[in-house]
């Protein structure tokens, strides 16, 4: 690809994702160290044991109106458009997979509405701002659309693909890459925890990475995270959505709600001026939510 085209189609990523590639993952009321002992969302986990009276087991005829109704109570000050084509296009899924087992349904609706936050709207601002500030008042309206996501999100590290992959010659680790504008306070802890196996860290919402270092620093203010995945034992905590994506060419690698990570080093970029983290990925050894 030649510099032309290479830039091109850097600024087109940039036009398509600005807001989802730059939104905030730290609330300002909120501690990327506090309750780390507790992998996953809470937020996801409470709607799952209100929605279902603790029972804990969600069908898909149950879920799917839910989900609907709440994402137009949240679409209400958006442009009607927006909402209608969201609401379109969850209709459209439905359509499709009427005669579909169980499984199958809910696999396809997982599908529909994780390839939804790629797409540039309301649905991914609120979402985000509701998971990264514990926004309880949220539960009923967003709770089933990210159950839903976070159900969609990595395999379990049980199956039987996971074993066939822990054999391939894949490298065994994955690097991705999220720029972001953190405080200067969220910066001084992760610099005081470099090198202690004790101190973990977590984000509370849903977080957009890419596999393309550059694309990553175009969203970069302050900070530049890049993250080492082990491959397969974090198998359940991360999802490539590189073809499940309104933009495909984003290389796009979203992480789970509640992943925790440690700070292995910090170092400063001598051109742009921004702190360099450099995370590890902790293996939950959880099973994803059913």
């Amino acid at each position: 690809m030649n510099e032309s085209l290479e830039s091109e189609r850097r600024l087109n990523v940039n036009s398509s994702r600005c807001d989802r590639l730059s939104f905030p993952l730290v609330s300002n009321s909120q501690s990327t160290c506090a309750d780390t002992a507790y992998q996953g969302s809470k937020f996801v986990r409470d709607w799952l044991l209100k929605f279902t009276n603790g029972k804990l087991e969600v069908k898909y005829d149950q879920i799917f109106p839910a989900l609907i109704n709440g994402l137009i109570l949240e679409g209400c000050k958006e442009p009607k458009t927006a909402v209608d084509e969201i609401i379109r296009v969850l209709n459209s899924s439905n359509d499709a997979c009427l005669k579909m087992n169980e499984r199958k349904r809910m696999k396809k609706l997982q599908d529909c509405c994780i390839k939804l936050y790629t797409k540039q709207c309301y649905l991914f601002r609120a979402v985000n701002t509701a998971l990264k500030d514990d926004d309880r008042t949220k539960l009923d309206t967003l709770g089933p659309y990210c159950y839903v996501v976070y159900n969609s999100i990595g395999h379990p590290t049980n199956s039987r693909h996971f074993l066939q992959k822990l054999n391939s010659k894949k490298s065994k680790t994955m690097t991705v890459y999220r720029g972001d504008s953190a405080p200067r306070t969220i910066i001084e802890e992760y610099r005081q925890a470099v090198g202690q196996k004790d101190k973990y860290f977590k984000w509370l919402p849903f977080v957009s990475t890419s596999m393309d270092r550059l694309v990553a620093e175009g969203f970069a203010l302050n900070v530049l995270y890049i993250i080492e995945i082990e491959r397969y034992f974090s198998m359940d905590q991360y999802t490539d959505l590189e073809k499940n994506s309104y933009c495909t060419s984003e290389q796009e690698v979203i992480l789970k709600p509640g992943t925790r990570f440690q700070v292995t080093s910090i170092d400063v970029d001598n051109i742009s001026g921004r702190q360099v983290v450099h995370i590890k990925m902790i293996p939950s050894y959880i099973s994803i939510l059913r």
